[in-house]
């Protein structure tokens, strides 16, 4: 294993605009096999009000890291208090990458002063074929924790890790991709059409605030042939503790397990929903 940091970004003062911080070019030591972010939040309120379920992720409007080829192999944005790409796709790459050892990405949650710290393990794989890689960090604005900014002010901590093995001959290089479904309706709604064509999926995972509950049942056909029939979110969440014994399953967020496959015309994935709402879906791509 071997080990460089990628970037200290020192301390970064929040204000009412994002903050895009110049590309930084990841050195190419071996394979990499995931991040590690150690973040800090130290807020002072003021009359600030902090939002409801605000987490230390949400300082960081996107994590993008990308290939030689300038293609996205990770590409994280914040998506709504708490909940955020770093820690919905990360569980999903944790799930792909670590198998059984997978264990749940901390959603760095901040206390009531708005304060919060983590160091934070984020598996991906990167191939040296395909580096060297490039990370691009943004930091996102005041209102991302904070509900009402009032004189509140929040500075921000960020270094950004590279965690390398040997090159491994024709291992592929494992990207995410991520799509926000909207107009979700209740009744059946074919999610199919959002799996990407021409690669191979590995994983697929669905996220909503209310999917436990909302969704009735899932149908899931990779090849024609039917793999879950009418399985509901909790059955899903159930055989999640089976496969992964030392992962905390994250509310909102199923995972789909599957072996790899590549959509086709006779694909489908099938979401019923009681209450329609958007949908965030993930995928990791070999």
């Amino acid at each position: 294993m071997k080990y460089a940091i990628v970037k200290s970004y020192g301390t970064i003062a929040l204000s009412g605009a994002e903050q895009a911080q110049a590309e930084e070019t990841i050195k190419a030591y071996g394979d990499i096999v995931g991040f590690t972010i150690n973040l800090a939040v130290d807020t002072t309120l003021g009359t600030g009000v902090l939002g409801s379920g605000a987490c230390a992720w949400n300082v960081l409007s996107k994590f993008t890291v990308k290939n030689k080829a300038s293609d996205s192999v990770l590409d994280f944005s914040n998506i709504s208090y708490g909940k955020h790409d770093i820690e919905l796709a990360g569980n999903m790459l944790n799930m792909r990458l670590r198998g059984t050892n997978a264990k749940a990405i901390s959603n760095l949650a901040l206390d009531t002063n708005g304060d919060g710290s983590g160091n934070v393990f984020l598996p991906c794989y990167i191939s040296t074929d395909d580096q060297p890689a490039s990370l691009s960090v943004t930091f996102n604005t005041l209102s991302g924790i904070l509900s009402t900014v009032g004189t509140g002010a929040s500075n921000v901590t960020l270094s950004v890790g590279a965690v390398y093995q040997d090159h491994i001959a024709g291992q592929p290089s494992i990207k995410t991709k991520i799509y926000n479904v909207t107009g979700i309706a209740s009744g059946d709604n074919n999610i199919e059409k959002f799996l990407p064509n021409g690669v191979k999926i590995t994983a697929t995972g669905l996220f909503s605030a209310n999917l436990q509950s909302y969704v009735t049942k899932l149908v899931f056909s990779s090849a024609g042939a039917t793999e879950f029939d009418n399985v509901t979110p909790s059955e899903l969440v159930a055989l999640e503790g089976s496969l992964y014994s030392d992962y905390t399953h994250k509310t909102g967020l199923v995972a789909i397990p599957h072996a790899p496959f590549f959509k086709t015309d006779v694909t489908k994935l099938v979401a019923t929903y009681s209450t329609g709402e958007n949908v965030r879906v993930f995928h990791t791509i070999d």
